[in-house]
């Protein structure tokens, strides 16, 4: 049984280089979907550097995180580079997040 993305989950962005280390929160919109803009706070890090974690679905019924792993989180995938008044700005994407409960016998 999958669960989609509901409004207000909490996602992390996480980086790590090194001793350096980023991470950014935020929550999906009513549609699932989240953005996370991070800045000039990022330059240090590529998006080898980076993943994404949904650590809970808000949906009381299926908030064991599936696919991918809660530990594991997801990579950023890159998608296109977007022209801004003040340079380029590059926009990834997360992949899909898959949760089920925490019984499976009752899906």
């Amino acid at each position: 049984t999958r669960a989609y993305m509901r409004a207000d989950a909490s996602v992390l962005l996480r980086c790590r280089h090194g001793r350096r280390a980023l991470s950014v929160w935020n929550t999906t919109n009513a549609h699932g979907y989240f953005l996370i803009q991070t800045g000039m706070q990022a330059a240090p890090f590529t998006s080898n550097n980076c993943k994404v974690y949904v650590p809970r679905s808000p949906a009381r019924g299926c908030r064991v995180a599936v696919s991918p792993a809660r530990k594991k989180g997801s990579p950023l995938k890159f998608r296109r580079f977007v022209t801004l008044t003040d340079g380029l700005q590059a926009r990834y994407s997360a992949g899909r997040f898959t949760f089920a409960p925490q019984d499976r016998s009752k899906c």
